[in-house]
């Protein structure tokens, strides 16, 4: 018995003559295909905790103000990559049914 998880198979197969390219996996198509939401949505609420932050005389503005989106996913970069496979497993299995 495999302990792999279901990729889904490949994304973007190619053939060039004989030579085949499986290219990504529709696991990996997925996971890419939720980060630009997954980092709209984490940032807003990563602002709004640092916010309360601010509020609370825990932290200075200027360090908030100073953050892109890209420095706020660099921050939690593991925890997104985790919930990004997460919506793609997700996605896989709803195929599934």
């Amino acid at each position: 018995m495999s302990n792999s998880k279901n990729d889904g198979g490949p994304a973007f197969p190619t053939q060039n003559g004989c030579e085949y390219a499986p290219g990504m996996s529709l696991r990996d198509y997925f996971a890419a295909a939720a980060l630009p939401k997954l980092i709209e949505e984490v940032g807003f609420y990563w602002r709004k905790a640092w916010a309360d932050k601010v509020k609370a005389e825990e932290m200075p503005w200027h360090e908030i103000d100073d953050l892109t989106d890209a420095d706020w996913m660099s921050r939690k970069a593991e925890q997104a990559a985790i919930a990004c496979y997460n919506f793609a497993d997700e996605m896989l299995a709803a195929r599934q049914e």
